[in-house]
């Protein structure tokens, strides 16, 4: 099987979750012995010239090139894939759509947001930049073969708004790598809650508002750490509740963000949208109690004995009790739901997705 990855491609570990989640892909279905390479573009103008946007060729790791408009032609042409899996979204590859005409692939585009909803509630752009944006996730929208989706919900809402068939989204979640190592022991007697989040503290859709107007209603002391840019500043933490520490801290790799969740007792996911989270999951493979809003795409998969840590988003009193009653529960009921909670993330180990990706590739080929 031949697949062609296109998208955004960085080194390094802190980064965005779209992009690392891209590069896991890549790397991990590489070692099973399928032809691949991955395609990036010469985005930052400030960086490239326009010759190498249109001519340029460089390569940034082992099968992974960082190429210009017409050198993408090429190597497309040049390399026949069976498939070309678009993993995140951008404007660089919508000019491979016209040549179905000279080779047969097909085309699939994994979505980790949503451009048309996010860049009307959530983000702050200047006008013409969510014009792009928008247009842009129209056209591969509808241009592809099949669409991936991280959540029911989000596949839902591209079949209802864009007037999408069903058939031609499948769910596909993401993965995680695990660390056994790394695993809540809960055995001490807690006297201040120790609460963790990660996400910019700039974004509105994390909830965070949310999040203090609940933990204003507990008279104990909390210590929240925030994982978030540290750049940014966000008026809503200026009056911070008397009884809460907040400790903000920069974004950490994955191994440091794991030990530092060992420092917490319970992961709050306080989102008003959220496709996926793969920081929830991380928190659940260390162990950790859990508490999620029902806007958050990875409660999809959540068994039937995990909706008593699903609250409704905005509902200040519902979170404060669902803490204490975490927080109050017998230290074998804790250490128990614990093993539960990791348990049910070792079912996202990369090789099980990487397994159901091949799956799912040779599905699409194999149709009729």
């Amino acid at each position: 099987m031949k697949v062609m990855f296109l998208g955004s491609y960085e080194k390094g570990e802190v980064l965005l979750a779209p992009t690392i989640v891209a590069k896991a892909i890549f790397n991990k279905f590489s070692k099973l012995n399928h032809s691949t390479i991955y395609i990036c573009y010469f985005q930052d103008g400030s960086k490239y010239s326009r010759f190498q946007k249109l001519f340029g060729k460089e390569l940034v790791e082992d099968n992974v090139y960082r190429c210009g408009i017409f050198r993408l032609f090429g190597l497309v042409l040049k390399f026949k894939p069976d498939i070309i899996h678009l993993s995140t979204l951008e404007m660089f590859y919508i000019v491979l759509f016209p040549l179905r005409i000279f080779i047969k692939t097909k085309f699939i585009y994994t979505v980790h947001g949503l451009a048309s909803y996010e860049f009307k509630h959530y983000i702050k752009k200047p006008w013409f930049l969510k014009i792009r944006a928008i247009l842009n996730e129209w056209i591969v929208l509808h241009q592809v073969d099949y669409i991936f989706t991280l959540s029911e919900r989000i596949s839902r809402f591209i079949s209802f708004y864009f007037k999408i068939k069903k058939s031609r989204i499948l769910l596909f979640k993401n993965g995680i790598d695990l660390y056994p190592e790394i695993v809540k022991n809960y055995s001490e007697t807690i006297k201040t809650v120790k609460i963790i989040c990660v996400g910019n503290i700039d974004r509105e859709e994390k909830g965070y508002g949310f999040l203090l107007e609940s933990l204003s209603l507990l008279h104990i002391p909390i210590e929240l750490t925030i994982i978030s840019s540290v750049n940014g500043g966000n008026k809503i933490f200026n009056n911070l509740p008397g009884h809460v520490n907040l400790k903000l801290k920069g974004y950490l790799d994955n191994k440091s963000l794991r030990q530092e969740m060992l420092n917490n007792d319970i992961y709050i996911a306080s989102s008003k949208y959220e496709t996926f989270s793969m920081s929830l999951l991380e928190s659940m493979n260390a162990g950790l109690l859990f508490i999620s809003t029902d806007r958050v795409g990875l409660t999809d998969y959540f068994p039937p004995n995990f909706s008593p840590y699903i609250i409704s988003y905005g509902n200040k009193i519902q979170l404060a009790k669902k803490i204490m009653e975490l927080m109050e529960l017998p230290l074998a009921e804790k250490k128990e739901l614990s093993n539960r909670i990791n348990k049910f993330s070792l079912g996202f180990e990369w090789d099980n997705v990487i397994t159901e990706l091949g799956n799912k590739y040779s599905q699409i080929l194999n149709e009729k």
